[in-house]
């Protein structure tokens, strides 16, 4: 979501040919959005999809960073090598069922330290494709 927020702060500042005043018109503002935060889960699967491949095959940083880079205008730097270990290295030594409890554990420690309110319930709800979608990504599970 952040991520989201600060794309949409660079195309009102630098525009790339959108025309002015754009982000006062709801409809079209808004199909930005969704286009930015869809490319945005696309490119998340497409790193995280080479991260995973490239433990199974072995890569080393050098070329799974230029995999990542690849048809972008982005070079290959000790800084992006450098971050792209640390992807894999989360991702090599994170469980999703692990860090899923234990987000569910840090739920239950804050809501007994800050009291739980009668006038709220959290629900988990049934949530629509698109965000299962999302959901999946995060979880690491494969989108076909």
């Amino acid at each position: 979501m952040l991520q989201l927020i600060f794309l949409q702060d660079i195309l009102k500042r630098y525009r790339f040919d959108l025309p002015a005043g754009i982000e006062h018109d709801y409809a079209n503002w808004e199909k930005i959005s969704m286009f930015v935060g869809y490319s945005l889960t696309q490119t998340r699967a497409r790193v995280k999809k080479l991260i995973k491949d490239s433990i199974k095959a072995n890569t080393n940083i050098f070329s799974l960073a230029q995999m990542i880079v690849h048809s972008t205008p982005c070079r290959t730097t000790i800084q992006l090598c450098s971050r792209v270990a640390l992807m894999r290295a989360v991702h090599a030594e994170c469980n999703a069922d692990i860090l899923c409890r234990a987000f569910n554990e840090i739920l239950k420690i804050d809501r007994a330290t800050y009291g739980v309110a009668e006038e709220y319930v959290i629900g988990d709800t049934v949530p629509d494709e698109w965000q299962q979608r999302v959901d999946d990504v995060v979880a690491g599970i494969d989108i076909v």
